[in-house]
């Protein structure tokens, strides 16, 4: 019978424990299958450079959206995705072309219009 505190016998908390123990092909399966403690881990070890390359291509959007973004889409993204080069290569090119989406609604928007009373 379990123990009811055991957290090895919460789901959640059991994937979150193994997670940074898998290797990266063990993570992008479970990622693929939408597994959060997998997403997390890849987060963990790939969010920090990618956020630093978001910030740095672009200040003028908000770097957390774009991360957001990227690691929400992920299951989606990597049902497509062959591991065969630098995973952190191909994240970064989900976030250039997120930049590149919101340029292009930037550009779209029209101008503010001035005060008249000003």
């Amino acid at each position: 019978m379990p123990i009811p505190d055991d957290p090895l016998r919460s789901d959640t908390t059991a994937i979150d424990l193994v997670a940074h123990t898998l290797t990266l092909e063990q993570l992008l399966d479970g990622a693929r299958q939408g597994l959060r403690g997998h997403i997390g881990e890849l987060y963990r070890r790939y969010g920090p450079d990618l956020l630093r390359k978001v910030q740095f291509e672009d200040e003028t959007t908000t770097a957390d959206v774009i991360m957001t973004d990227v690691f929400l889409k992920l299951p989606h993204a990597l049902q497509g995705y062959v591991h065969k080069g630098k995973f952190e290569a191909w994240l970064w090119v989900i976030a250039k072309n997120m930049l590149t989406d919101r340029r292009r609604q930037r550009q779209r928007l029209p101008e503010p219009v001035a005060d008249p009373g000003e």
